[in-house]
């Protein structure tokens, strides 16, 4: 992730994450970021899902 994000190509890039922080409510919550050239462009959280 960093060397796309000092020079990006054309990857297309998704990792999941779960944590407390990004959606309110305090539970840990899994949400998946897809980065495209370098940089985040889409978070999608996943319903029901675990990392």
């Amino acid at each position: 992730m960093w060397a796309q994000s000092m020079q990006a190509d054309n990857s297309d890039i998704w990792i999941m994450f779960k944590n407390s922080s990004q959606y309110l409510g305090g539970s840990d919550t899994s949400f998946r970021v897809n980065f495209e050239r370098g940089s985040a462009v889409r978070i999608k959280k996943l319903e029901g899902k675990s990392v």
